[in-house]
């Protein structure tokens, strides 16, 4: 049976698992920050750091016992197939991005003001505003 024997050879393969995580943190979470809107975005990374640390604990589980039971194959098997099933679901449902959202937001915003202008003067006073009220004096800078 061949694999990895000694420290070397295990440095080795733990460097590599870490050059190709490392990126994927960094991709996942901003993606997600573009995704989400600012006030929800500690608990979106919150629920996607949790995420991530049960699918790796469930994907550990569940190919060491395939490894265990039909070797190291079938369990490589596994984790190619989860890959390309991810894969195949992160291109079938791509999300808008937060600033998508925002640019709604903006023409909905410019319509809704276009709409007011078109009415004229039966606009409502915005709420605190008072009419034909005398500004507030400003105070002397030099204390008497």
């Amino acid at each position: 049976m061949t694999g990895t024997t000694g420290l070397p050879g295990l440095y080795a393969v733990v460097t590599v698992l870490g050059v190709t995580y490392a990126p994927h943190l960094v991709t996942v979470f901003g993606l997600l920050e573009r995704a989400v809107a600012p006030s929800r975005l500690a608990e979106a990374m919150g629920t996607a750091t949790s995420a991530l640390v049960g699918g790796q604990a469930l994907s550990v589980a569940v190919t060491g016992r395939l490894a265990d039971s039909y070797g190291p194959a079938a369990a490589f098997a596994a984790g190619s197939a989860a890959a390309a099933l991810a894969f195949a679901l992160a291109l079938t449902t791509r999300p808008t991005t937060y600033q998508d959202h925002e640019q709604d937001e903006d023409q909905d915003q410019d319509q809704a003001h276009e709409h007011a202008k078109q009415r004229g003067q039966g606009r409502e006073p915005e709420p605190g505003a008072r009419e034909n009220a005398a500004p507030a004096p400003v105070p002397d800078e030099q204390p008497r």
